[in-house]
């Protein structure tokens, strides 16, 4: 009896066994693809953590990354000059000296650029091309701004670049937004934050843009919340909508020759009208 009572129990554990659920496991298939999957995008995050110095801002080839789909673009704002409405600027720099950018006299050398302040333009020259971007900022740091600067280029081709940097962490850090055009026309606004570097336009052209050697821009960044629209000339370019970097910052400025050894931009007067 005792036997038989044992052999029931031992039927009725292995039946409730039977019931219970199994975990899913991975085929060996799987399994390879996904650490394949994981080492891949390991190399693309170190890749986009590193310094802007490569390839990865050079129109046409850029496509853009999967994050970006947050920026959302409003092509019914008015494509009227913001500070025709701003009154007199919160604070303006008509580069007298080079102070506010920490420049001394003599100006300084960085990073292949040499950078001074000279007959009232501030004046950045890259002795070498290929090199990535340098840039210089100045101490203000506004939240919620219209910042407008005029910039003239030397001589240059294709996707020399140059153009304003805002909501900049801190000096030495490369984590801010550039406003980036480009000798030959284009346009795009960069992030560069702690998880790497992202296009937000994926390179855009515009008339507005005066293209060329020798070329007159001015150029604008509303910032305004999330809200970003940048402007060429007194005209609107886009506006895009991206919650990335929404703190106060450094503003100022960048050069990154890519074609021309000896690309030189000088900025004549930056100003900044802060949002209600």
């Amino acid at each position: 009896m005792n036997r038989i009572a044992t052999i029931m129990l031992l039927i009725l554990l292995i039946s409730l066994a039977c019931k219970l659920p199994l975990e899913p496991s991975l085929t060996f298939e799987e399994e390879v693809a996904t650490k394949a999957a994981i080492a891949l995008t390991g190399t693309a995050e170190s890749q986009q953590g590193q310094p802007l110095t490569d390839q990865t801002v050079s129109p046409p080839t850029i496509t853009a990354k999967p994050d970006q789909e947050s920026a959302t673009f409003t092509p019914t704002v008015s494509t009227e000059d913001p500070k025709l409405n701003l009154g007199q600027p919160d604070w303006i720099d008509t580069l007298t000296t080079g102070n506010s950018f920490g420049l001394d006299p003599g100006g300084t050398t960085t990073y292949y650029t040499l950078i001074k302040v000279e007959n009232g333009k501030l004046v950045m020259t890259r002795d070498t091309a290929l090199v990535g971007k340098t840039w210089q900022l100045a101490y203000p740091r506004p939240k919620d701004f219209y910042l407008e600067a005029k910039f003239e280029n030397g001589t240059c081709s294709g996707d020399d670049q140059y153009g304003l940097v805002f909501r900049a962490d801190n000096y030495t850090d490369s984590f801010a937004y550039y406003f980036i055009i480009t000798c030959d026309g284009h346009y795009d606004l960069l992030k560069q934050t702690t998880s790497g570097s992202a296009l937000l336009l994926n390179w855009k052209t515009s008339d507005e843009i005066h293209k060329g050697s020798n070329q007159t821009n001015i150029l604008g960044i509303w910032a305004d919340g999330s809200i970003i629209r940048m402007y060429a000339n007194g005209k609107l370019l886009k506006e895009i909508n991206d919650d990335s970097l929404l703190n106060d910052g450094h503003i100022g400025l960048f050069i990154d020759a890519k074609k021309t050894a000896g690309f030189t931009i000088k900025m004549d007067e930056i100003s900044y009208w802060n949002l209600p």
